[in-house]
């Protein structure tokens, strides 16, 4: 007959086998949980480090097409402001044609320097100059004082 005492107290050796083999389950579960954990750590980092790129690269985009547009208002302004002189400068050829140069070259030249144009818009859109000045007004013109280089000529 087996004595109750050795029953029991292989019962418990039995027990504990089956706790021992549970821990021993849960650590190898857990281990590759941390396997997991280090893994999903890593993807984590990777992602955070291309969020981060995708924000710089948008920043970019957004400062690069904030510069475009501000060049493209600037080329827009000097397209409108040229082309309003363009049309002023056409008015006033026009008023001068129309008048038969009645009012005089001194005249047109006054309108248009009133009107903020430059003279030399009108001679280059087909105006003559009806004095006959040269081009360039500053530029005086040569003298000799030297009387023997006249005689040569």
């Amino acid at each position: 007959m087996a004595v109750p005492w050795a029953a029991s107290l292989e019962q418990k050796v039995k027990d504990l086998d089956l706790q021992i083999r549970g821990l021993r389950l849960t650590e190898e579960r857990a281990e590759a949980a941390e396997g997991q954990l280090e893994t999903m750590e890593k993807e984590v980092s990777s992602l955070q480090q291309r969020l981060a790129q995708v924000v710089t690269d948008r920043d970019n985009v957004k400062n690069d097409l904030d510069a475009s547009f501000a060049r493209l208002n600037r080329v827009k302004s000097r397209l409108r402001d040229s082309r309003k002189a363009e049309k002023k400068a056409q008015k006033l050829v026009l008023i001068s044609e129309d008048r038969g140069f009645t009012a005089g070259f001194e005249e047109v030249i006054r309108k248009a320097h009133a009107a903020g144009i430059d003279h030399k818009l009108l001679l280059e859109e087909g105006m003559e100059d009806p004095i006959g000045r040269p081009e360039e007004p500053d530029v005086p013109p040569v003298v000799s004082s030297d009387p023997e280089s006249e005689m040569s000529d």
